[in-house]
C-alpha cells in the first residue's frame, strides 16, 4: 500500500489513495478509523463519512501520524453510473481491516478481491 510507512500522515495517505483511484478512472470516497477494544479506537482518522467534502479534500483529523502496531478499518465507496438503473449514480461500499506493524500493512482477514452478489428472489 503506497504511502503507508513509519509516521506517515493520515491525511497524506488518504490523498495518495484518492489520487491513485482517480488516475485509474475511479470516483471514490475513502475513509478510515483506528480499531480498538470498543470499535472505533483512539488515533488519527483518515477522511470523514460525516462530511464528504472533508473526506475528499482532507480534514484536520488526518494531520496526525499513523503509528506502528495499530489496526484500522479501511472503508471505500466507489461510485458508478448503473446502466440498468437509468445510469443512476450508485455507491458501492467495501471495507477491510488492516494492521500496520511498522514494516508492512497486513490484512488479518484477507484482502477483498471480489464482489459478493446477493441474488434477487422472485
Amino acid at each position: 500500500m503506497a504511502g503507508f510507512g513509519r509516521l506517515a500522515m493520515a491525511g497524506r495517505l488518504a490523498a495518495t489513495a484518492r489520487a491513485s483511484a482517480a488516475a485509474a478512472g475511479l470516483e471514490v470516497s475513502i475513509h478510515s478509523h483506528p480499531l480498538g477494544l470498543h470499535g472505533h479506537g483512539a488515533g488519527s482518522a483518515i477522511g470523514s463519512r460525516d462530511n464528504p467534502q472533508d473526506n475528499q479534500r482532507g480534514d484536520e483529523r488526518g494531520a496526525f501520524p499513523i503509528r506502528a502496531k495499530t489496526t484500522w478499518s479501511i472503508e471505500l465507496t466507489s461510485y458508478s453510473a448503473v446502466p440498468e438503473w437509468s445510469r443512476q449514480r450508485v455507491g458501492f461500499r467495501a471495507g477491510a481491516d488492516a494492521c500496520f506493524d511498522r514494516d508492512a500493512v497486513r490484512f488479518p482477514y484477507g484482502r477483498r478481491t471480489e464482489l459478493f452478489l446477493i441474488p434477487v428472489r422472485p
